[in-house]
């Protein structure tokens, strides 16, 4: 005779799963259950069911940070599959080559559609770089730039850019010929709502 003792999380999972199960199918809940569990364990959610997966699995792709190209290498797949959730993209801090294999393996994708906001925050991205990054980035909406030594023309990319409503940059590292002024970087036809110099 088997005197089978189950353990505590065996127990937990026998006992809550059905109940769980039942509250997670309504989004509403879940998503109340989401803002009260910490993001790291978002992922462990998705395999509770197809449908804890279809909710929490924009969450967990909203934003995405790079800081080395190689983590971009990693998840690249996994960016093919559900990169429509993606809407802010983080490349803070990144140099030049890092930024050249970065734009390398975007060159596979066709674009990233859902992305309105980029963050380059001291990054080393050059004006070319930047014209790159912007094509695979039609619904771009907030940039942010500060901390990035610029010159006239990377303004001019971006104000070349229909879609980008914002633009935030440190004056400081704008280098400007002297007399030339902010307003001939922006095209008339810019739907420029917010340009932000600290």
């Amino acid at each position: 005779m088997l005197n089978w003792q189950p353990g505590l999380s065996t127990l937990l999972t026998l006992l809550i799963y059905p109940i769980a199960e039942r509250v997670l199918s309504i989004p509403e809940l879940f998503l109340l259950v989401l803002e009260r569990v910490p993001p790291r364990t978002w992922p462990t959610l998705c395999l509770l069911s197809k449908s804890c997966a279809g909710i929490v699995q924009p969450h967990i792709w909203k934003t995405i940070a790079f800081n080395t190209p190689t983590a971009f290498k990693k998840i690249r797949p996994l960016i093919r599959k559900h990169g429509h959730h993606i809407e802010t993209l983080d490349l803070d801090s990144l140099s030049q080559p890092c930024i050249s294999s970065l734009l390398q393996e975007l060159s596979s994708f066709r674009a990233l559609p859902n992305i309105t906001s980029l963050s380059l925050c001291h990054s080393q991205i050059t004006p070319d770089q930047l014209s790159a990054l912007l094509a695979k980035l039609p619904c771009l909406k907030d940039v942010d730039i500060r901390g990035c030594i610029l010159h006239k023309h990377a303004l001019e990319v971006l104000g070349q850019c229909k879609s980008v409503e914002s633009i935030v940059f440190c004056q400081e590292n704008v280098l400007l010929s002297p007399g030339y002024k902010l307003d001939t970087a922006f095209s008339p036809s810019t739907p420029l709502k917010r340009l932000g110099v600290t």
